[in-house]
């Protein structure tokens, strides 16, 4: 991780740097055309729309991960045991794509995006990546038959309207300072919360989160094979240890949770790998999170895993799509 991402998140947004006061004033900025943006949309000066059939979107009013992957894998898993046919719209952070893409095994992850293939891979349900979100809906209405779309993402992508927003809180680091952008981490102000149908909070109860899930490990998986590894295969080991996510000291304390000593090495999120950012000094085993595995895997080493990880959702959660659909 740069030394200028790591103060923006450790120090600024979640720290108690005094730098935010200079940043206060752009805050307010931001704030305003957030609050002109959401009443253009609401007097109908900007259109929204959608396919006709339900829309769930995953979202969050923070900068960084909150588990939304997580979350979305486990609605579509359980839209799927219900007999519906889910589809998986995203904005394809870090790819090189606008328009409307399908997401298929040959997708190139540099142009699609870690997380979309990642959803792929995972769901195997139709997955539509790009800057419209409207757009993507539509093309899995039309093209995959599917009965109801799912958006990683897309809180603020009031283009497009939804039936059920199910918005998530971290809940180690919570709102953070307190300010939006770019003083603080927050897209929204916290009042946005009361117009979700759901507010979840990872890991732990939050004051304005109604209940919390937990994302966990599951097992290991090699980048090479295919082949998998129990949670204790690695304990007491030396290993090497690669992040490139919003939250890189989350997968290293799950790290330390397991009993493996691990030299971090952190990226901003998304990040591009190459070969070369991986030539480690020693011939430890590398371990990684499966996002950053998806980009690594075409040049993989015999010796390097991901730690695969799954979300175990509330039962409102379920509640609440069953009364909204």
């Amino acid at each position: 991780m740069s030394r200028l991402h790591n103060f923006i998140v450790n120090k600024l947004w979640y720290g108690q740097s005094l730098v935010r006061f200079l940043l206060i004033p752009f805050s307010f900025l931001f704030a305003l055309v957030v609050a002109i943006r959401r009443y253009a949309y609401r007097i109908g000066l900007l259109k929204s729309s959608k396919p006709d059939v339900p829309v769930i979107v995953v979202g969050n009013i923070t900068v960084g991960g909150t588990g939304k992957t997580q979350t979305v894998l486990a609605i579509v898993d359980y839209l799927l045991k219900k007999g519906f046919k889910p589809g998986i719209i995203t904005r394809g952070f870090g790819g090189k794509t606008h328009e409307p893409t399908l997401v298929d095994d040959d997708s190139d992850v540099a142009r699609v995006g870690d997380e979309a293939y990642l959803l792929y891979q995972r769901s195997k349900c139709p997955v539509s990546v790009g800057s419209d979100r409207v757009a993507c809906a539509h093309q899995l209405v039309l093209h995959r038959s599917c009965d109801v779309i799912v958006s990683d993402d897309g809180l603020q992508h009031y283009g497009l309207k939804r039936d059920i927003e199910v918005v998530l809180i971290d809940g180690d680091r919570g709102l953070g300072n307190g300010y939006l952008l770019p003083a603080g981490p927050l897209r929204e102000l916290p009042r946005r919360l009361r117009e979700a149908t759901l507010v979840l909070s990872k890991h732990k109860p939050h004051a304005l989160a109604e209940a919390h899930f937990t994302v966990s490990p599951n097992h290991w998986v090699n980048l090479k094979d295919g082949s998998e590894e129990p949670l204790n295969d690695f304990a007491y080991q030396d290993v090497q240890a690669l992040a490139g996510i919003a939250n890189p000291q989350a997968f290293f304390d799950t790290l330390t949770g397991l009993g493996l000593r691990h030299t971090a090495h952190s990226f901003p999120d998304h990040a591009a790998f190459e070969p070369q950012h991986l030539a480690f000094a020693s011939d430890l085993p590398l371990v990684m999170t499966e996002k950053d595995a998806v980009k690594c895997r075409a040049w993989a080493c015999a010796d390097w895993w991901y730690l695969k990880v799954d979300a175990d959702m509330p039962a409102v959660l379920w509640t609440v799509l069953e009364e909204k659909l």
